[in-house]
């Protein structure tokens, strides 16, 4: 009975190795798209990273940043962008941005909704933008943007909620598994000590056991239903 215990143990184990990487990514399928709602004015500047709208030849890491308009995310025609002008004040009617595909500068009136400028160019455009009574702006990227703007308030809970999700995709696999190894293997030593004492604990305690195994297995069984 011994040498089953261990084998079966360490078959477990082994177990646990093969399949808790398969359910971590299971859980965590779909889960790397990702977008962060940013108050931007008055309006909303959506960071996002893994997103499809974000998809160019030079960015592996499909990351971009999208103007929105706070009640209409389809208010603007401003294409997906690399890199935005930080507004002064909340008021802002113009944005100086990269093109996040063509990598070309642009300056885009917010107020009638238009391109007004747009060159390959850096120098070209920062020109136009003083000509329009503007200083040389400081720009938020692609990469950073979550440092200079604050999170909308349910973009905050949904990034929590997110983030939650992600650790019990990881916990609960593991969890279910430990205690799938621990409980079986302990019902049948106890049972095995109920036969050489002839102890009832021994039989309590073992039942108690095999009957934690089974409703642990069916919540691991109801658990991988839902990925």
């Amino acid at each position: 009975m011994k040498k089953f215990v261990s084998k079966f143990r360490v078959a477990l184990l082994a177990a646990t190795f093969l399949i808790l990487p398969a359910l971590v990514t299971n859980a965590t399928a779909g889960f790397a798209e990702r977008s962060d709602r940013l108050l931007y004015g008055h309006d909303i500047l959506n960071w996002g990273r893994n997103l499809d709208t974000c998809i160019n030849e030079t960015d592996s890491n499909k990351q971009c940043l999208i103007l929105e308009g706070e009640m209409d995310p389809y208010k603007y025609s401003v294409p997906t962008m690399s890199k935005i002008s930080i507004p002064e004040s909340k008021n802002v009617q113009k944005i100086f941005a990269q093109d996040d595909r063509t990598k070309e500068w642009f300056i885009y009136d917010l107020k009638n909704n238009q391109e007004i400028t747009r060159n390959t160019n850096y120098e070209a455009t920062l020109e136009q933008w003083e000509m329009l009574g503007y200083s040389e702006p400081e720009f938020a990227s692609e990469s950073n943007a979550g440092k200079f703007f604050k999170e909308e308030f349910s973009s905050k809970i949904s990034r929590i909620t997110f983030e939650a999700f992600l650790f019990l995709s990881f916990f609960i696999p593991f969890l279910f598994l430990s205690l799938f190894i621990v409980l079986l293997p302990g019902s049948v030593l106890l049972f095995k000590e109920y036969r050489k004492t002839n102890k009832i604990m021994f039989l309590a305690a073992g039942t108690l056991l095999l009957l934690s195994w089974i409703v642990v297995t069916a919540i691991m069984i109801r658990f991988l239903s839902f990925l």
